[in-house]
């Protein structure tokens, strides 16, 4: 009465049927089934992909075997009544055989636990890719069609399942194929014949690319801890495949995210040995208390670079960069971990060094903390690590040791009025080069103020506008002006220049080390210099800080469209000679932002500064914290629309009642210009505001929504895909007849009435799924060609299907934009990086009570 079809090479646990049985007792229950796992031949197991699901398992056989033939316990009459098997296929005859039991409504029980194992071995009649393929693919396609072999089906699954999901499911079968012509040594791109005409748009690059691995894995009877050694070496071959893939079902930018996605899949199960190479990344392990080298002559199949840092065996974070022309610069790499790790370097590297010598008081509340007799800071009780002790006096230990002050207060080394006891400087005129390393000098000058070009260590900080009074600037005016700037800048440079690389107790104070690097002649700053390339400066009106003074190597393959960007905006751009005495090699390219050079014009003199106020503990600002302002991200504000796409479109009649009810709630638009000052001065805005974010440029937001918005006095950011202006979205092809996009005409309309306008790339591509070269094109194309139409600074940018890495953020920055607005839907916050910020996401499926919800103040 009751059947389990077992393999002679795989097992059951002894427990097997005095667990599988009791739940068989109901007459409702058809079968039972069990979680599996693997057994390798090295003897390691792993765990089997298996649902936790009781009841109607059609939907999950319609596309894949959930589990191997003797997972299971079915009932004899189910097995009669479906026929048994069919003896037609060679490799998928239990997966066709669950599919029919299932078609016919039959109840599954899952029991709790692993009681089977497979045995994977080499040689097994599975192995022959295309047979499972050919099997497989009529499996699925009776799946999601009548079966007429089931006389009795459940009249929910009489037709099968939507027939629209077919496409999709046969090409993730069909990787499961290739993945074991991969590891047979055998061509997969033969496969693809068997789907050919066959367009799947939407492919999932988790799915393509974790199918492969399994199957590769699979076939070769590795483990996954194997997975590195037994995948990488086809990592050629797995490449060429996937871009034959991407060709075949038409599903954009296919190729090197799935390629990704195997390398995070190795990434969680191998080994965690550094260095290494993967299929498009090369991991490392940094301990940034010993000095950086510079990686040179990758693959050029790679183009992304992570490294786990630590600082004297601390963990301290991971970054990832991208790679271009094979190389990756020691002072990019050591500018992106002072961007990741800045302040928690800064903490370990005092409380390591200085923190032993503070003399600490106990008090009722807690402690005061004393260096050299000076009150530096006061606190609860300090824990072990020194964390709450960081909290109350680094700041005031980092300025000391900034400026070699260490028996100074706050108070006393902020004093303006405090003159340097050096001979004083004349200047002839109102500019002067200043490290913060120098020593203190009063400056004298006929000017009412100096412009200060400020570098760390001989790394530009900014350049700066500090008054005289009576035609002196006081050394104190100084430290002011470095700490007042940027301060969470200025502990970035710091770290990266006196920090990192350097010995973590080499008896050499901060100071000293700054010291050094200046009087190096800018050493580490021009061996960044791509040899033989050209090098982009710091981008013309770029805030101190924020994106755009991040180090990035760049693609010398993008370097027209550099060339165009620096033409447009006004930036500085350099032609790098070959040295002499270093051998010919590549020419390659490179965003250098603290490069000094002399100022084109004077920066505005900022307005009641806070005096050395410190970063934030969080250097994205204060958790929770929504600053009244709300930003919504729409596409379509239209009445038409295809069917799979009018998820993305909004009627206009529920977004007038959208905007009604802002405007009733009491919001406020916001402008660039306020929003730009809200996120370099760190102060919230007034009131309740919101900005409306519209992606791709539609020409319904000029008759359909902006015509509502102007009603109510709200503002507008409207992201462009520049290469398709006037034209139609053909990235909304595969969804029926694309909508039209706003003209140029239209564009400077709206944008002399009030709307801003940003960037939504040139071709609206994945940008995960790109090259360097042609992420950077397509980032630095359309905002050249934004600010040479429109004669207005573009500092804003959406990604293309909300795709994003922290390669990518990294090359926005080196674009010059200072916001990028993500689709990761979520209210906005200042501890949002600037360069991935989230948008409450509007559709057409949004409903009054979900907006509603979306205003409400969390």
């Amino acid at each position: 009465p009751l059947l389990c079809f077992l393999d002679a090479d795989d097992l059951l646990e002894p427990t097997f049927l005095e667990r599988m049985l009791p739940a068989l007792q109901a007459q409702d229950v058809a079968a039972t089934y069990t979680g599996w796992q693997r057994l390798a031949p090295d003897g390691s197991t792993e765990q089997g992909p298996c649902p936790e699901l009781d009841g109607d398992l059609f939907a999950l056989f319609a596309a894949a075997c959930v589990f191997p033939p003797h997972a299971c316990v079915v009932r004899r009459t189910v097995v009669d009544d479906v026929g048994g098997f069919d003896e037609a296929p060679t490799t998928t005859e239990d997966w066709d055989f669950w599919q029919r039991i299932a078609r016919t409504g039959a109840r599954f029980v899952r029991v709790p636990g692993t009681l089977v194992t497979y045995r994977m071995r080499r040689g097994s009649r599975s192995r022959n890719s295309m047979r499972v393929l050919n099997d497989g693919l009529a499996v699925i396609a009776r799946g999601h069609a009548v079966d007429p072999r089931v006389l009795r089906p459940h009249p929910a699954h009489r037709a099968g399942i939507d027939a629209a999901h077919l496409a999709r499911r046969s090409y993730n079968h069909l990787s499961w194929a290739a993945g074991m012509a991969l590891a047979a040594g055998e061509d997969p791109e033969t496969l693809l014949l068997a789907l050919a005409g066959l367009n799947a748009p939407d492919l999932d690059r988790w799915e393509i690319g974790g199918t492969m691995l399994e199957a590769m894995r699979v076939t070769l009877c590795a483990p996954r801890a194997a997975a590195l050694a037994t995948v990488v070496p086809l990592a050629d071959d797995v490449l060429a495949f996937l871009a034959a893939l991407e060709r075949a079902s038409g599903t954009p930018d296919l190729a090197l995210r799935a390629a990704r996605a195997i390398d995070h899949l190795i990434t969680q199960q191998a080994a965690p040995v550094r260095p290494r190479s993967l299929i498009t990344a090369y991991e490392v392990t940094l301990d940034l208390a010993h000095p950086i080298g510079e990686l040179v002559e990758l693959p050029p199949r790679i183009d992304r670079f992570r490294a786990e840092l630590t600082y004297g065996g601390e963990p301290m974070g991971e970054l990832e960069l991208p790679v271009c022309d094979g190389r990756v610069g020691a002072l990019t790499i050591a500018d992106a971990a002072a961007d990741a790790a800045g302040w928690r370097l800064l903490e370990r590297f005092l409380i390591r060094t200085v923190f032993p010598g503070l003399a600490l008081e106990r008090t009722e509340g807690g402690f005061t903390a004393r260096r050299n007799g000076v009150v530096v800071g006061s606190g609860p009780v300090p824990d072990p690590g020194g964390s709450s002790l960081f909290e109350a006096a680094g700041w005031t230990i980092f300025v000391q040791e900034l400026f070699g002050m260490t028996g100074s207060s706050l108070a006393e080394i902020y004093e303006s009025a405090a003159t340097a006891a050096g001979t004083p400087l004349r200047l002839g005129e109102p500019i002067l080069e200043f490290d913060i390393s120098d020593p203190p000098r009063d400056v004298h000058t006929d000017a009412g103020s100096v412009v200060v070009r400020c570098t760390v260590g001989g790394a530009l900080l900014g350049a700066l506008v500090v008054p005289t009074v009576e035609g002196v600037l006081v050394a104190g005016s100084l430290r002011c002006a470095f700490t007042d700037a940027s301060p969470a800048e200025l502990v970035r440079l710091v770290v990266r220049e006196g920090i990192i690389g350097w010995p973590v107790e080499d008896g050499i104070s901060l100071r000293a080390r700054l010291a050094s690097r200046s009087a190096a002649g800018l050493a580490p700053q021009h061996r960044a210099l791509p040899q033989g390339g050209i090098a982009l400066l710091r981008h013309a009106g770029a805030p101190i800080g924020g994106p755009a003074a991040r180090h990035v190597a760049l693609p010398i393959a993008a370097g027209r469209a550099i060339e165009r960007l620096a033409l447009a905006t006004g930036t500085p751009i350099i032609a790098v000679p070959s040295l002499a005495e270093t051998p010919p090699g590549r020419p390659g390219a490179a965003y250098l932002p603290d490069i000094p050079r002399a100022p084109a014009a004077a920066p505005p003199e900022s307005t009641d500064p806070v005096r050395g106020r410190p970063p934030e503990r969080e250097p994205r600002g204060t958790a929770g914290a929504d600053d009244g302002l709300l930003v919504f991200a729409y596409e379509r504000i239209a009445s038409d629309g295809a069917e799979i796409a009018a998820a993305r479109t909004v009627h206009p009649h529920r977004f007038q009642e959208q905007v009604a009810h802002l405007h009733a709630l009491g919001f406020r638009g916001i402008s660039q210009e306020d929003w730009q000052i809200m996120l370099e001065s760190g102060e919230p805005v007034s009131g309740r505001r919101v900005l409306f974010t519209f992606d791709g440029g539609y020409t319904d937001f000029a008759t359909s929504a902006w015509p509502v918005l102007g009603r109510y006095g709200f503002s507008a950011l409207v992201f462009l895909v520049t290469g398709a202006i006037g034209a139609t979205a053909r990235w909304d092809a595969s969804f029926g007849q694309p909508a039209s996009l706003l003209d140029w005409p239209t564009i400077r309309a709206l944008h002399a009435e009030g709307v801003w306008f940003g960037s939504n790339s040139v071709s609206h591509p994945w940008l995960t799924g790109r090259h360097p070269d042609s992420v950077v094109a397509e980032l630095f194309d359309s905002r050249t060609q934004i600010e040479s139409t429109l004669g207005a600074r573009i500092t804003c940018f959406a990604y293309p299907y909300g795709a994003e890495d922290p390669a990518v953020r990294r090359l926005v920055g080196a674009a010059g934009y200072q916001l990028a607005a993500s689709r990761r839907a979520a209210r906005w916050t200042r501890q949002d990086h600037p360069l991935a910020f989230p948008r409450c996401l509007v559709t057409g499926a949004t409903s009054h009570d979900d907006f509603a919800r979306m205003c409400i103040e969390p």
